[in-house]
C-alpha cells in the first residue's frame, strides 16, 4: 500500500506533464546536417562540398510530386525561382507516366537551429512583409 498516495499521484501527474509537453514539440526539419553519422570519406565529402561553396541544403532535398501529366520541367523552373531554393532537377528517369518527381535543394540546413535569418514573426507584420524583411535585406539571402 502506497504511504502518500497524493504525493506520489502528483510526482506521477509532473513526469506525465513533462513528457507530453516535450512530445508536443517535435522537429519536422529532422536531424541538423552536422549530426548526420559518417566517417572517413563522407566525412570528406561534406568539405569539399562545403569547400566548393555547394549549398548543405543539397543534402537533403526535398521532393515535388507533379501529377496528372504536369510538366516537370516548368514546376523545376517555377521551384529554381523561389528565394531560398539553390537549384531544382527533373530527371526524365523519375517519370511515370502522368507522373514525375522534381528535386529541389534548399540554400540553407533547414532544421540547423537558430539560422541567422530565422525569426519570430512580429505580430503586426503580414507573411509579405515577413518574406520581404528575410530575402530583401543589404547583405542578400
Amino acid at each position: 500500500m502506497i504511504r502518500r498516495p497524493v504525493a506520489v499521484g502528483l510526482a506521477g501527474l509532473v513526469i506525465v506533464t513533462a513528457l507530453a509537453g516535450l512530445g508536443t514539440q517535435p522537429n519536422v526539419n529532422g536531424t541538423q546536417l552536422k549530426y548526420f553519422p559518417g566517417t572517413g570519406t563522407a566525412i570528406a565529402g561534406r568539405e569539399q562540398l562545403a569547400t566548393a561553396g555547394i549549398s548543405s541544403g543539397v543534402m537533403k532535398p526535398f521532393d515535388v510530386l507533379v501529377e496528372n501529366g504536369g510538366n516537370a520541367e516548368q514546376v523545376a523552373a517555377t521551384l529554381r525561382s523561389v528565394p531560398g531554393v539553390v537549384g531544382a532537377a527533373a530527371p526524365t528517369a523519375w517519370r511515370r507516366g502522368p507522373t514525375s518527381l522534381v528535386e529541389g535543394f534548399p540554400a540553407i540546413d533547414g532544421a540547423a537551429a537558430r539560422h541567422p535569418r530565422h525569426r519570430r514573426p512580429r505580430q503586426h507584420e503580414s507573411q509579405r512583409d515577413r518574406r520581404q524583411a528575410y530575402w530583401h535585406r543589404p547583405n542578400g539571402p
